[in-house]
This record gives C-alpha cells, sequence and structure tokens, in this order.
C-alpha cells in the first residue's frame, strides 16, 4: 500500500522584546551573568542570520558589555522558551530561525508518510478511491449509489 506524505510548516513570530525575554531565560537556566545585569539593549547583527547581540551593565560595573549570540544560540533560546511555555514544538520538525520585520520567526517544517483511510460501505466492500478529475460531487454520488438498499420486487 502507498503512502501518502503529508507537510507541516509551523512559523511562530518573536517580536524583539519577546526575543530579549527568551534570551535571558536561557541566560538564567545556563547561570549566565545576563539575567541579573540591568539596562539591558538587544541589537540584532545586520548579517540577517538571527545573531545577536545584548548590551547590558553589570552590577557594580561603570560601563556596559556586549555579548555577542550566534544564530544558533537564538534558536536554541526561542525552543527553551517554547518549551518552558508550553507551546507544543514537534521533535522530528527541522527548526531554523529566519529574520523579518520587527521579529524573528521560529519555523518548523516536518514531513510524515501515513498509511491512507480506506472508507468501507456496508454492501460494497470498498468506497472507491477520489481520482484527480473527480469531483467531491461525483464521489458523493458514487458513494451514495453504493450505499443505496436495492431491494427488487420478486
Amino acid at each position: 500500500m502507498n503512502k501518502l506524505q503529508v507537510n507541516e510548516h509551523r512559523r511562530i513570530t518573536f517580536s524583539f522584546p519577546l526575543v530579549l525575554d527568551a534570551a535571558l531565560s536561557f541566560d538564567r537556566e545556563h547561570n549566565g551573568w545576563l539575567w541579573r545585569a540591568s539596562g539591558h539593549a538587544l541589537t540584532i547583527a545586520p548579517v540577517a542570520d538571527g545573531s545577536l547581540s545584548i548590551r547590558a551593565l553589570r552590577s557594580g560595573a561603570t560601563e556596559p558589555e556586549v555579548v555577542e549570540r550566534s544564530a544558533a544560540w537564538v534558536a536554541a533560546a526561542l525552543l527553551h522558551y517554547c518549551f518552558k511555555r508550553r507551546i507544543p514544538i514537534p521533535r522530528q520538525g527541522n527548526k531554523r530561525i529566519e529574520l523579518v520585520t520587527d521579529a524573528i520567526d521560529l519555523v518548523i517544517a516536518t514531513t510524515v508518510q501515513v498509511l491512507p483511510i480506506e472508507l468501507q460501505t456496508s454492501e460494497a466492500g470498498r468506497a472507491p478511491a477520489a481520482t484527480a478529475g473527480g469531483t467531491p460531487e461525483r464521489l458523493e454520488a458514487n458513494l451514495a449509489a453504493q450505499a443505496a438498499p436495492t431491494d427488487k420486487a420478486d
């Protein structure tokens, strides 16, 4: 039996303040110092790969420090944020980030192979398969004709 392919593309948009929140949450989970600092400022790299830099003032410091983070780190931070917020993410999907206007998108693409569902009718045994040239009305008419009782007068 031939399997059917189902493609799903999910896009979750994170505004820049939400990206900063995700980055600070991820930094806290990994014992970083950024989440304890003050005066956070987020800068997205102009190369449009999703890498970013965060400027923050450490406790007791007089000048803010700039911390660079790669696109892979940003993607990990966004995924971690989704897990913490209980946003469902398919584990098997291919994940990437895209820089869009005033936001970063987390894009998840999943492909699944499934067996087709074959409908059984009570009398005919098997329903006709939908063809590329068939219309839904024609398919419904065929199903109705097969399911109709065939009482013949003796």
